[in-house]
C-alpha cells in the first residue's frame, strides 16, 4: 500500500539521520540534510522514480509533524528533484512469447506444467500479476468464458477468456489442478506455502 511504502521510506530517512546526524533532532533538520540523504540514495543506485516517491514520503511525514506541533517547518518542501524519466516498456513479440511458453512446456515436473498455464493466462488474459496469483476458482467461468474481478477502486471488472485459453484452463482444471495443494485459489503452488494458503507469492510467480 502507499502508506506502507511511505512508512518504509521514512524509516530509511530516520536511519540515515541517526547514523550521519545523530545530534540533529527532527525539528532541526534542514533542506541540507534532506538533500544529503537523496545524494546518498542516488549514489546507492536508487532509481529516480523511487527517489521521487521517497521525497513525497518525507514531505508527508513532516506535514504530520507540523500538525502535531513537533516541527515548525517542512524541510523536504524546499527540496526539488529532477523529474524522473520513466523507462520505456518493451513488449515481447509474438514469436518471443511463443518461445517462452514452448520452453516452459518442455521442462520436466509439475511446477512447469503449472508454469506454462500461468504464462498462457498472463499472455491471453492481460491480468496483472497480483490479480493472477489472487484469482480464485469461483471467479473463472469457462462456460461463459469470462473472469470476474474487482479492480482498482473496487470497481467490478470482467475479463474475457479467448477460446485458446479456455481450452488450456479446462485441461489444467481436469488434469493438473487435482495434483496441487487444496486451495480456493485457481493457481496453487506445488511447493505450497502455508502462510499463503497454497497460492503463489509474487516471488514464486516471478521465478
Amino acid at each position: 500500500t502507499t502508506a506502507g511504502t511511505y512508512r518504509s521510506h521514512v524509516k530509511g530517512f530516520l536511519r540515515y539521520l541517526a547514523i550521519n546526524y545523530p545530534s540533529v533532532t527532527l525539528s532541526e533538520v534542514t533542506k541540507l540534510q534532506v538533500r544529503a540523504w537523496f545524494l546518498h540514495e542516488a549514489n546507492r543506485g536508487i532509481a529516480p522514480v523511487t527517489r521521487s516517491t521517497k521525497l513525497f514520503a518525507v514531505r508527508s511525514f513532516y506535514r504530520f509533524l507540523i500538525a502535531e506541533d513537533m516541527s515548525e517547518e517542512n524541510p523536504a518542501s524546499l527540496v526539488t528533484l529532477a523529474s524522473p524519466v520513466r523507462s520505456r516498456i518493451e513488449f515481447y513479440s509474438d514469436p518471443e512469447a511463443d518461445a517462452i511458453v514452448e520452453w516452459a512446456a518442455a521442462q520436466d515436473g509439475l511446477r512447469w506444467q503449472v508454469g506454462r498455464v500461468l504464462l498462457l493466462t498472463l499472455r491471453y488474459s492481460g491480468l496483472r500479476a497480483g490479480e493472477l496469483v489472487s484469482l480464485r476458482t469461483e471467479q473463472v467461468d469457462l462456460e461463459a468464458r469470462r473472469i470476474s474481478l474487482v479492480g482498482k477502486g473496487r470497481k467490478p471488472r470482467v475479463v474475457p477468456i479467448p477460446h485458446l485459453l479456455a481450452d488450456v484452463l479446462r485441461e489444467y482444471l481436469d488434469e493438473i489442478r487435482p495434483q496441487l495443494p487444496e486451495s480456493s485459489y485457481l493457481f496453487a503452488n506445488p511447493r505450497g506455502n502455508r502462510s499463503l494458503r497454497g497460492r503463489y507469492g509474487p516471488r514464486a510467480l516471478h521465478n
